[in-house]
């Protein structure tokens, strides 16, 4: 198994085990991990670290690009390294480390998101936050469940329903839907009534919900399911492309 090329360098699977090599086929950093993942892993593809997670023996740490362990493998769990700073977990307390290993928000969260936009999602008492990178809260424990914040937006889940709230935790598009994903080119994918379609940022449905599942817009085109199984992908139109 191949993953996609990120930083020139792409994960590789054989035998169970994980490595990286570059465009050539070569081999630069041995395969030798239970898991990996890759050089860049935001969705953007920007503010790269050219960190990799990587684990080995239950245990999680950071390599560079030359395959050198710049931050030990000693955390539980581990989250990519985005905006400079990764969500890290040891002892069943989470917080996060920059790109040298220093621990710059406490280890002392339930669960913690990546950040992304400048903020990041906390847990504690079974409740989420928002933080900013100094750890300043700025929106309050109330949600149930989280995503990123993308274009501005995060969804985010209270009680049974999920919405959209801005930066300052403003009620931007109301809790009313099943299940979202996150906006990412001025659209998102929602559930409602068991079925899924788009909406834009004023809340308003621009592709019908009538998918069993469907994956955010990228690069202007996103992949959506139906109840058979059958997959395709789909334009901002809502005009479907079959896949071969």
């Amino acid at each position: 198994m191949v993953g996609d090329f990120t930083e020139d360098l792409a994960k590789v699977q054989l035998n169970k085990k994980w490595g990286f090599i570059d465009k050539t086929g070569k081999e630069v950093i041995p395969i030798q991990y239970d898991e990996a993942g890759d050089f860049c892993e935001n969705i953007k593809k920007d503010n790269c670290t050219g960190l990799a997670r990587v684990k080995r023996n239950k245990k999680w740490g950071f390599i560079d690009k030359t395959g050198k362990e710049v931050i030990p493998i000693q955390y539980d769990e581990a989250g990519c390294m985005c905006d400079n700073l990764a969500g890290v977990q040891l002892n069943k307390k989470s917080g996060f480390i920059d790109n040298t290993g220093k621990i710059t928000i406490p280890l002392e969260y339930e669960d913690v998101l990546s950040f992304s936009e400048g903020l990041a999602a906390v847990r504690k008492n079974k409740k989420w936050c928002f933080i900013d990178k100094s750890g300043k809260q700025v929106i309050n424990y109330q949600f149930d469940d989280v995503k990123w914040f993308f274009d501005g937006l995060a969804a985010v889940k209270r009680g049974k329903y999920w919405g959209f709230v801005d930066k300052s935790g403003n009620e931007i598009i109301p809790f009313e839907y099943n299940d979202s994903q996150i906006f990412y080119e001025g659209v998102a994918p929602i559930k409602n009534f068991g079925s899924w379609g788009f909406i834009d940022k004023t809340g308003k449905e621009v592709i019908e919900c009538k998918y069993i599942f469907a994956y955010s817009f990228i690069n202007g085109i996103a992949k959506v399911y139906l109840k058979n199984g059958k997959s395709f992908y789909i334009d901002k139109n809502g005009t479907e492309y079959w896949e071969d």
